[in-house]
């Protein structure tokens, strides 16, 4: 793994390698502190220095045989499995896409951002932050919370860091089949089978119905009162009550 103190962003930096040749396939980059990180939809993720687990994976191997959305399942799921082998009482969730939840909390980020050459897939850079030691969010945070919070225990961020990322990097080689993994996904799946609250990004219409799961071309199925609807990612926003 290659330690940054700081650095704006591990996938700005990861990236560059990769542009630069100096990149191998499993190569990790991670940092005590972004001054430009990243989310979904160009959102800012925001950490306080020291706190969390700040990471790029690089993957340049074995991606040719899955499509986009399959490569998210498999590690919003490994990433998943990993963090619920640290704590047994966690009731850890994956909020499609890809966030980690515990309970109606956000302890976990991730973005996949891939490269192609021609009609080659050449790589993907898969970006994760985990709120590990933080013991208090601004009020700007109310949605997160932190491995510290809700277990007590002070981790090691170098040792989260190398069992997430090598969690991953099992996950492709091993490449589970499609089916089974898409199974385990939706039974770790926020709100599940629950009454959720939806707003369209594009019309501000709000859709209230109850999730069904995601299909396999990462749509989430919502049974609402006019029928089934499927919505691609991107095209509604969570409206998540705040405790």
């Amino acid at each position: 793994m290659i330690f940054l103190p700081e650095v704006n962003s591990t996938n700005i930096y990861a990236m560059k390698r990769i542009s630069d040749g100096m990149s191998v396939h499993g190569e990790v980059i991670w940092t005590h502190h972004q001054t430009g990180g990243k989310g979904q939809r160009d959102k800012e993720w925001m950490d306080e220095k020291g706190k969390s687990v700040l990471m790029s994976v690089i993957l340049m191997e074995k991606l040719q045989d899955l499509t986009l959305f399959q490569l998210n399942v498999m590690i919003s799921y490994a990433v998943l499995e990993s963090l619920n082998s640290l704590f047994s009482e966690w009731d850890l969730k994956i909020k499609w896409p890809n966030d980690i939840y515990i309970g109606d909390k956000k302890a976990c980020g991730i973005l996949i951002e891939n490269g192609f050459r021609g009609n080659h897939w050449h790589h993907s850079v898969v970006g994760i932050g985990i709120n590990v030691l933080q013991d208090q969010f601004s009020r700007d945070l109310p949605a997160a919370t932190s491995l510290f919070l809700e277990s007590g225990i002070i981790f090691d961020l170098e040792e989260i860091a190398a069992m997430v990322s090598g969690c991953i990097l099992d996950a492709l080689e091993k490449q589970e089949p499609f089916g089974v993994l898409l199974q385990k996904y939706n039974r770790s799946l926020y709100k599940n089978g629950e009454l959720v609250h939806l707003q369209m990004l594009k019309t501000g219409a709000q859709i209230s119905g109850k999730v069904l799961g995601v299909n396999e071309e990462g749509e989430l199925i919502v049974l609402a009162r006019d029928g089934v609807k499927a919505l691609a990612f991107g095209s509604v926003s969570w409206q998540i009550p705040v405790h």
